[in-house]
């Protein structure tokens, strides 16, 4: 692990567990196998830091492997330019590509996600500084669209940034440039085309290998599927289902509550056989 990346991970890990009581600042430390001290004179930010000094890279990681797991467990707020019962991907990009960002917006909510597009999704009369932070905190993933300009941007590299500290999937789409810094340790996607189209569906394929979004993003087909309005769209999202290899006990449960009690899903030539076919597999 690179220097600037440990110091980004120490910096996240102290965030986070600086806002805890001592008493579980010192369990957390003693049960990653990391020193602790009763000696120590300093604020709790910089006896964290302190303690973490001769940490090696694999502890650093599960600390804030742990930490991450732990914010997304805790109740809060999610804003309202989420998509319910989506995955959330974050779209960084620099403002010149705005209409791509938003093309692809437009796209991805047919495959189960719900994408941010900062200029489309801050409401006018609200600090746009908080409403990106809100989005931030809350997504599941991030997708950096790689474009000339990007890497002279301070807002995207921040944002990147805070992708990278809280340990979310991140995506670097290559659209003329390399990724740098951070995103340039990820195999980056590189479109066949500039349709926006395209580009969405082979962002749900990565987002479907990767065990930090599959599952989200595998509910969310199973609601998509569950709520269809037209046969077309029974037809196009058992397919995509098909494809998924997880599903939580809700999801299971709505499609054998919901989506087979849907006119669009048991009309739909085929789609019921093939529905009570993935249950029966999905479930043993």
């Amino acid at each position: 692990m690179k220097s600037s990346e440990r110091i980004l991970i120490k910096r996240r890990i102290t965030e986070t567990l600086s806002k805890e009581g001592w008493s579980i600042i010192d369990l957390t430390l003693r049960e990653f196998g990391l020193p602790t001290s009763e000696m120590f004179s300093g604020t709790n930010t910089e006896y964290i830091l302190s303690m973490l000094t001769n940490s090696d890279d694999a502890t650093l990681q599960a600390l804030l492997d742990h930490l991450g797991r732990r914010q997304a467990d805790e109740p809060q707020t999610v804003p309202v330019f989420w998509k319910p019962r989506c995955l959330r991907l974050f779209i960084s990009h620099i403002h010149k590509h705005k209409k791509f960002a938003k093309a692809l917006q437009d796209e991805l909510i047919s495959w189960g996600i719900s994408a941010f597009v900062a200029h489309e999704d801050v409401e006018p009369l609200k600090e746009w500084q908080d409403e990106i932070e809100a989005a931030l905190r809350t997504m599941d993933a991030l997708m950096a669209l790689i474009t000339p300009g990007f890497v002279e941007s301070k807002w995207t590299d921040q944002e990147v940034g805070f992708g990278f500290g809280r340990n979310v999937l991140l995506i670097p789409v290559k659209l003329g440039v390399d990724p740098h810094g951070f995103l340039g340790k990820y195999q980056a996607l590189t479109p066949a085309s500039e349709s926006a189209g395209d580009l969405a569906a082979s962002i749900y394929k990565h987002l479907l290998a990767d065990n930090r979004t599959s599952q989200v993003l595998s509910d969310a087909i199973a609601y998509q599927l569950a709520e269809a309005g037209s046969f077309a769209a029974a037809k196009r999202t058992m397919a995509l289902l098909e494809r998924c290899t997880t599903l939580s006990a809700p999801a299971i449960k709505e499609l054998n509550e919901v989506a087979l009690n849907n006119s669009q899903v048991k009309e739909a030539f085929g789609i019921e056989v093939r529905l009570k076919k993935y249950l029966k597999k999905i479930s043993s």
